[in-house]
């Protein structure tokens, strides 16, 4: 497990990604129901922007070579900008050239992902762990995805009962993988999320009961 300057600086994104979901977690607990505080999307894009380039640090990084590598990872959090944004966009009244600006955006995204995607070699994709990360990051980020389509929908950013469902598995496949990279970036990204995920459901559930739409 490499501890250098390039950790400290992952930590950094760490310690916004568990700050965000603190921030999503006590505004759920004040509305009784699942909620998405606009803070939560503004500090989301920044740890993910910090992870993003940590990933990249590490993909060039030879010392981790004969390690699964971060590219499952830096894929999915290069994609989940799409839908931070979006969401940003749907808690102001903004003009709609940046709505324009934003679908331009997201289509930039999908082509470099896709760019990234076809730069992976065969062998690579045979690998067991590779499969498992791959799988990881197309749950944990899909979930947005579908959080954003729900969010379009009900003209407002909410989280539907079926994103912590996805949440769950995705974070089980992602640890997994994490701790195959023996990265203790990821490692901590990853390992506290279920606490506040599992709360989520329970508070979803709880109005789904109530008769309130999730």
């Amino acid at each position: 497990m490499i501890i250098d300057v390039w950790t400290v600086f992952g930590m950094g994104g760490n310690f916004l990604w568990t700050a965000r979901v603190l921030v999503q977690w006590i505004a759920s607990e004040k509305a009784k129901k699942s909620i998405a505080p606009r803070s939560f999307w503004w500090i989301s894009l920044a740890a993910c922007f910090i992870l993003i380039v940590y990933s990249i640090a590490r993909s060039l990084d030879r010392r981790v070579q004969d390690k699964p590598p971060p590219l499952p990872l830096l894929v999915g959090y290069i994609i989940s900008l799409v839908p931070y944004l979006r969401n940003l966009m749907l808690s102001y009244n903004i003009r709609r050239r940046w709505h324009i600006a934003s679908h331009v955006f997201a289509l930039v995204i999908f082509l470099i992902c896709l760019g990234l995607l076809l730069k992976i070699k065969t062998p690579l994709i045979r690998s067991r762990w590779f499969v498992v990360g791959a799988a990881g990051t197309i749950i944990w980020n899909t979930r947005f995805l579908w959080q954003w389509v729900y969010a379009e929908k009900m003209k407002k950013s909410v989280f539907p009962i079926s994103f912590w469902y996805l949440s769950i598995l995705g974070w089980l496949l992602n640890l997994l993988y994490s701790l195959a990279m023996q990265d203790l970036v990821y490692i901590l990204g990853f390992i506290f999320n279920f606490i506040p995920i599992t709360r989520n459901i329970m508070l979803s559930r709880k109005n789904a009961l109530a008769g309130e739409p999730v």
